[in-house]
């Protein structure tokens, strides 16, 4: 399972980008695969270290989080977390009349 929502942000990294603008450091966040077992303490020291000096600084969770997971590509997301993915196919399964 996830150890945290901001794991899924390492799916989409150019949103990230985007959204923090200049000063993002993309270098560093780490290059796993396995996005769904990065330790929650590394996660959110790669995210306050590669946002630390863009024009929106640090990471901050009730500033930046909603806003991010609203900006990054469920695609991406899906295709690299499976627990994401069978997240949106219980809710599919279970919201979408047929």
């Amino acid at each position: 399972m996830v150890q945290c929502m901001e794991s899924w942000f390492f799916a989409d990294v150019s949103a990230l980008e985007t959204f923090f603008g200049t000063g993002f450091r993309r270098a560093s966040l780490g290059r796993r695969d396995d996005i769904e077992d990065i330790p929650k303490r590394d996660v959110f020291n790669q995210l306050n270290s590669a946002s630390s000096n863009s024009r929106k600084d640090a990471y901050d969770k009730s500033l930046h989080s909603f806003d991010i997971l609203g900006q990054i590509d469920p695609a991406q997301v899906t295709q690299r977390s499976p627990f994401a993915r069978q997240l949106i196919d219980t809710l599919k399964a279970h919201l979408i009349p047929t």
